[in-house]
């Protein structure tokens, strides 16, 4: 029996089997100029869908009847469960049969009303059922024919087809393909202006786990690289990009390793920022009190002030003394601090304990003891310990992917132990702008501002590099600083100890402070330590190389103290967006040491639209003014000549460059 309310069963008289069924006038899609007049293909699209030939089910929806195809259905679940619910009730009694006769005097006919059902649509409906008549669709013809050529869609128009076809292709159950190819379109297509409806369009919906995770994914993927620089105006920060999007998707972001946020301090200013607007939008008097919202908008804002209050969340312990002050002065409506102030006075103490952990070392001594080991445990002590990785890897996936995968490559055996920290990593973002990518050459070097962390300075540099097989690859490389080598920046570090502006700053003056180093000819920035690993293949190499820096300085950084040590074992993951010109990748990473690399390949996986690389390393040991790194096609794309192509989001929001989320951990 069929049970669902949306279909009605009809009977269709015999008498009727034989008429002429009534054209169906279908504009979705057109056969592509390629396919044979003779094909099956084109036969049963022609003869069995447009013209009805030897229908034998009448479906009836948005007041149209659809002469069509029994055998042809089964490819959708949906219509097979009707179809087989129809068998069964078209037997009657006869003790001749054994008991069962079959009533070939019916044909079946059925009145879905799919109207009401959000996001589909007719249109949707009939491009979704012609799919099913074709052994192959040709996609290209189908997206250049009907959603382009059709000159009457708008890029708004054209999403919210795209939504009505996976909406409808998994309502009614037809082969994945078909949902899966216009989920890579959406994935595609996002940007600032629709990240808010992609989102809801998968969170407020179940269109399989598939599709769903594989939407939201790529919607923290493009939330982590773009979501903080699209919301800079020349007005400060303007969070109302992030005002619709669900609250669980905010704190799975905002809490990751992989957001493109300045510094800690401006991660954790960034969720105050969304709060206050929420808070701001949904407060219309100023005598109502922030309890009397809703229980959805309560539940939304208590779970973004759970990024604040929970470990794991936002790292305070290298905050500095002033930053942490100003965070406990912010308080709700209610006069309520948005911080517990147990946590901020705790990050203080933590970041006193460091401070002469750290000054009281040795200058031979290469560990500071803050690791332990214990069991690989998976629940609430997790988030107070941060594991340190047990392999060098290069890896690419969307947010959730990446974590997992990162998880799982450092999870040993049962019987062995992990190496944690008890102190959170230090995290900060870098972007190299177009204007200083631009006719870069090769083996220059761009150095970014130095930020400081835990007595020692540190910045990122990137050098174009040509392979021995005449290709070129981008190489990214985390630098200890020297803490003598600018005089300046000792006088900048200390100037800016007295500024009061901790506020959010746009990112175009915070991360534009970057300059170009030395002339070619400098040995400084050419030479390679002995025994340095130059690899000539086209994966990724992690190798080590010693030079001058040639960085200026962090405008935020704090001079608090300096590691007296000359060597200091740090691990360390830089995140950055995947190269979108890549529709497969293998990469492999191998350590610079003094005896011969290893290099584990890495099996090709498909992309993903807003994938992040994570170039991942097990602790180095750092001397000052020495670098560790990678070289990677996974960065960006090279012209013919050599020129650096970019992965611009599809966003008047964001200007382009690459752009890394570095996170640095001492042992």
């Amino acid at each position: 029996m069929n049970n669902n309310p949306n279909v009605t069963r009809n009977v269709v008289p015999q008498q009727q089997i034989n008429q002429t069924p009534t054209p169906i006038q279908h504009t979705a899609m057109s056969v592509g100029s390629n396919s044979s007049s003779n094909s099956l293909e084109t036969f049963l699209y022609k003869s069995a869908y447009l013209e009805g030939v030897c229908s034998d089910i009448t479906v009836k929806s948005f007041g149209k009847e659809y002469h069509l195809h029994k055998l042809i259905l089964w490819r959708s679940g949906f219509f097979k469960a009707l179809i087989e619910s129809s068998s069964q009730m078209n037997y009657t009694d006869d003790d001749d049969n054994g008991g069962l006769v079959s009533d070939a005097s019916y044909l079946n006919s059925y009145e879905i009303n799919l109207e009401d059902v959000e996001f589909i649509t007719q249109e949707s409906f009939e491009y979704v059922i012609s799919f099913l008549y074709l052994t192959s669709l040709d996609q290209h013809q189908l997206i250049n024919g009907h959603l382009v050529n059709g000159g009457n869609k708008t890029s708004s128009s054209m999403l919210e087809f795209l939504f009505s076809v996976v909406a409808t292709a998994s309502y009614l159950s037809v082969p994945s393909e078909l949902a899966s190819y216009h989920t890579g379109l959406i994935l595609k297509n996002i940007n600032d202006f629709n990240i808010v409806k992609v989102c809801q369009f998968a969170t407020y919906h179940d269109y399989g786990a598939t599709v769903t995770e594989k939407i939201l994914d790529s919607c923290r993927g493009w939330l982590c690289s773009y979501g903080w620089s699209s919301c800079d105006t020349e007005q400060g920060q303007d969070v109302s990009l992030w005002y619709d999007i669900p609250a669980e998707i905010i704190k799975d972001v905002v809490v990751s390793d992989m957001f493109f946020v300045k510094n800690e301090f401006e991660r954790c200013c960034f969720v105050i920022r969304i709060i206050q607007s929420k808070e701001a939008s949904l407060v219309k008097g100023s005598n109502v009190s922030i309890n009397s919202l809703d229980e959805h908008e309560l539940k939304e804002i208590e779970t973004l002030k759970q990024i604040l209050n929970t470990p794991g969340g936002i790292n305070y312990v290298h905050m500095s003394a002033s930053q942490l002050h100003h965070l406990e002065t912010l308080k709700d409506k209610n006069n309520v601090s948005y911080i517990q102030p147990e946590i901020l006075k705790n990050a203080f103490w933590d970041g006193f304990r460091l401070r002469r952990i750290v000054t009281s070392s040795a200058p031979v001594q290469k560990t500071l003891g803050i690791t332990t080991e214990c069991p690989y445990t998976e629940g609430p002590n997790q988030e107070t310990r941060w594991i340190v990785p047990v392999n060098d890897e290069t890896i690419y996936d969307t947010p959730s992917t990446l974590r997992s995968r990162f998880k799982e490559n450092n999870r040993l055996h049962p019987s062995q132990n992990h190496k944690v920290s008890m102190y959170p990593p230090y995290r900060f973002s870098i972007q190299f702008s177009k204007d200083q990518l631009h006719g870069l050459p090769c083996d220059k070097r761009i150095y970014s501002q130095t930020v400081w962390y835990m007595g020692s300075h540190w910045n990122l540099y990137i050098q174009k590099i040509r392979t021995k097989k005449g290709t070129f690859q981008m190489g990214v490389y985390l630098h200890r600083a020297s803490n003598g080598d600018d005089p300046a920046m000792v006088e900048n570090l200390l100037r800016d100890t007295d500024q009061k502006d901790f506020g959010m700053r746009g990112i175009a003056r915070d991360l534009s402070n970057m300059n170009i180093s030395a002339d070619e000819g400098d040995p400084d920035t050419t030479r390679r330590v002995p025994g340095a690993y130059e690899s000539d293949s086209e994966d990724d190499t992690m190798k080590n190389t010693p030079q001058r820096s040639g960085a200026v300085t962090d405008e935020d950084a704090v001079l608090r103290y300096s590691d007296p040590r000359t060597e200091v074992n740090t691990y360390y993951k830089i995140h950055t967006p995947t190269n979108p010109s890549l529709t497969t990748a293998s990469s492999s990473s191998s350590s610079s040491s003094s005896s011969s690399p290893t290099t584990q390949k890495k099996k090709k996986r498909a992309y993903q639209p807003f994938s992040i690389t994570c170039f991942a390393s097990t602790p180095d040991i750092f001397n000052k003014s020495q670098s560790w790194g990678w070289k990677s096609n996974s960065m960006c794309g090279f012209d013919n000549h050599g020129n650096v192509i970019l992965a611009d989001p599809k966003s008047s929001a964001n200007a382009g460059g690459l752009r890394f989320m570095v996170c640095l951990g001492l042992i």
